[in-house]
């Protein structure tokens, strides 16, 4: 088995397109760190297609496409069809199951989840399903669609593939969604809660990735395939999370909090939890960088510190930093200043406008003996 290195990325809204564009003629294998996304391609599918599917177990006999979704690791023998002797003919026929309903003469668009993750003994179906349009001895209706899933082989989660299958399907590796349009899109759509929406508007480092070069010493919540991790924090993960914070009223603190590092780790639930209980006094971090002398200081100091943490994530220019430290300025604490200083100079993406910046470097001359 050989591992594939990709590096030239696209967003889900592209992959989507891609695969609606080209998807009848070749065979779309999506690429990816851990819950970036990868299952949601299905039922944007059914949406470009104007189809009213949107999840396992809907059933619209008006669709233009029959969807269907195979969990491949959790697939044995007979699950997709079983062989069954005819007695008449004294031949095998072959028996579908529902899953993919070739009783149903509609084109298919079906989705091989992890499917490089599946049982020695199911490859060569799902192979066969890749590479020739077929379900067993079956050929799909004309029209079909198939596509498949797979974590990043470097992520060391136990996807492979054959060298020699390589060159018949086209690989394609998804980057992870910007927190904010993640927040804005998927997660408005699907029900999230208003306070993790915004909580992940207010911390783009959720969205970081591994492949980019982030390394989880400087990032606690991302995967990383280098630190064998068990939790983590993916989109996936936030939106099982969620379950237990819009109903925080019935489960109290302490069972939300368990709930929330559970489905992610415990980085997140420290700071959702903590978001929550500040949600009314944080702002948006993006305001200070546009407006430094009117947007509203936070009287709390852990919801200012967590806001001037969030606010270095998104500094780009010496004008934004510039008025970032116009509006931390604003507090009457020198070490609340000191202890933003200190994370501009820090951050390998900011220190360079620090080190160029005559406001923050003054700030540290004047200073220099609560400064590091």
């Amino acid at each position: 088995m050989t591992a594939i290195n990709i590096r030239r990325t696209v967003d889900i809204n592209g992959a989507v397109r891609l695969i609606q564009t080209v998807g009848e003629t070749v065979t779309i294998i999506l690429l990816s760190e851990p819950g970036v996304g990868k299952t949601s391609t299905l039922s944007m599918l059914a949406a470009a297609y104007g189809d009213k599917w949107r999840k396992v177990g809907d059933n619209y006999p008006n669709d233009k496409y029959q969807y269907c979704y195979v969990d491949c690791p959790n697939k044995r023998d007979g699950d997709l069809f079983i062989n069954m002797p005819e007695r008449q003919t004294q031949t095998i026929e072959q028996y579908t199951t529902s899953v993919v309903d070739m009783n149903d003469l509609r084109p298919k668009v079906i989705l091989l989840d992890e499917a490089f993750k599946t049982l020695k003994s199911m490859r060569p179906l799902f192979t066969r399903l890749i590479l020739e349009r077929c379900l067993g001895d079956k050929p799909l209706p004309k029209g079909s669609i198939v596509y498949a899933t797979s974590n990043n082989p470097e992520d060391g989660v136990g996807d492979s593939f054959a060298g020699h299958e390589g060159d018949r399907v086209v690989f394609i590796n998804l980057r992870k969604t910007k927190t904010d349009e993640w927040a804005d899109g998927w997660a408005t759509e699907n029900g999230i809660s208003a306070i993790t929406r915004t909580c992940m508007r207010m911390n783009p480092r959720l969205g970081a990735s591994y492949m980019d070069g982030v390394k989880t010493a400087d990032n606690p919540f991302i995967f990383n395939p280098t630190t064998n991790q068990f939790r983590f924090v993916s989109y996936r993960g936030i939106a099982m999370a969620d379950v237990a914070v819009r109903n925080r009223a019935v489960l109290g603190e302490e069972l939300m909090a368990a709930h929330i590092e559970g489905a992610t780790n415990a980085a997140y639930a420290q700071l959702l939890t903590s978001f929550i209980k500040m949600a009314d006094e944080l702002v948006d971090p993006s305001q200070p960088l546009k407006d430094p002398v009117n947007t509203p200081l936070p009287a709390n100091p852990a919801a200012l510190i967590m806001l001037a943490y969030n606010m270095v994530d998104l500094i780009d220019s010496q004008t934004e930093l510039n008025n970032a430290i116009d509006y931390m300025g604003r507090s009457n604490s020198r070490e609340m200043q000191s202890m933003f200083m200190s994370w501009v100079s820090d951050n390998k993406r900011t220190a360079k406008l620090g080190a160029a910046n005559s406001k923050l470097q003054n700030w540290m001359v004047k200073n220099y003996r609560i400064a590091k």
